[in-house]
């Protein structure tokens, strides 16, 4: 496992070794499924999950490697918030005014042909969907990232203060080219409180603004603080998430 490994997240490493780590075929899936493992032993990983495992993170280090990024900064896979919530990328690092932030990345490997039909859920944070021809409700991306964001930030506030650290949230769709103005606006209605203006959505096709946002975000300092941001984000001395 990662040697930065902790019952809080299952990888952490400098973005140069994350990018080493991008090229080993199945690397990803097989250190994520043992971390799992190693926390959750009577709760295996299901398929589709060992499948994310195996080409997200590798999504994300394609497009951080053509970002201006100092390959000092750390990349965290799978924070965990509490037993079953997590993150499934973190990047930290700094901006150019030296401002402490970390950018908070869900990885969808769905297409739009996954989520062609979205209607209103009776669950307020959910969105109705059909997804391989199955009806099912989902939970909204950008709302369900922004929450976790929210309640990253308070924790942060209440811990260190208001300016410790700056937090920016966003959805990679790395399956998927592009998604239509009707696709989108189904996400923008009035009950997710305009969610997706503070959690962007990058497809394929626009990993241009995805490597923009990364370089200018964190993408400056010597990587020194990554550590010490990386524990405003998730705190070692937090509860530790039981299986």
């Amino acid at each position: 496992m990662s040697n930065l490994v902790s019952t809080h997240w299952y990888y952490a490493e400098p973005v140069r070794r994350y990018l080493d780590d991008a090229k080993k075929e199945g690397y990803f899936a097989r250190i994520l499924k043992a971390a799992h493992h190693h926390f959750h032993p009577n709760n295996p990983p299901k398929p589709p999950e060992i499948n994310s495992w195996h080409h997200s993170p590798r999504a994300l280090a394609k497009v951080i490697a053509e970002s201006n990024i100092s390959r000092n900064q750390i990349v965290i896979l799978e924070a965990r918030l509490d037993t079953w919530r997590r993150i499934d990328a973190i990047i930290c690092g700094q901006s150019r005014n030296e401002c402490n932030n970390a950018i908070l990345v869900e990885l969808k490997q769905w297409s739009k042909e996954d989520w062609f039909d979205i209607a209103d859920s009776m669950d307020k944070e959910s969105v109705a969907t059909v997804a391989h021809g199955k009806s099912q409700d989902a939970k909204c991306p950008p709302r369900q990232l922004e929450s976790r964001m929210e309640e990253i930030h308070a924790r942060c506030v209440q811990m260190f203060g208001e300016d410790a650290l700056r937090l920016e949230a966003c959805i990679y769709f790395h399956n998927c080219p592009w998604l239509t103005d009707d696709w989108l606006r189904k996400l923008d209605r009035e009950k997710f409180n305009g969610a997706r203006k503070r959690v962007p959505i990058y497809t394929r096709d626009g990993e241009k603004f995805l490597r923009r946002k990364i370089g200018a975000v964190v993408g400056y300092g010597s990587g020194e603080q990554g550590q010490s941001i990386l524990e405003k984000v998730i705190p070692l001395d937090q509860p530790t998430p039981t299986s």
